[in-house]
């Protein structure tokens, strides 16, 4: 999985790792994600990815 892309499509969405799952946000994002890099990923997996990366402390924390 491509960890900078992720962060970058992150970084460019507003919402918090928290209030992403089942928004129009995460689906841009997984979309997006897949468009560039094979394989794709899952809703799911891009969420789980977020959290991990959050815990590592390598996403900037966001409020809402």
């Amino acid at each position: 999985m491509d960890e900078a892309l992720l962060i970058r499509l992150y970084m460019d969405q507003p919402r918090s790792v928290d209030a992403l799952p089942y928004t129009s946000e995460l689906d841009k994002l997984v979309k997006t994600y897949s468009e560039r890099t094979a394989p794709s990923i899952t809703h799911r997996e891009a969420y789980l990815k977020l959290q991990a990366l959050r815990k590592a402390k390598k996403l900037v924390r966001r409020k809402g």
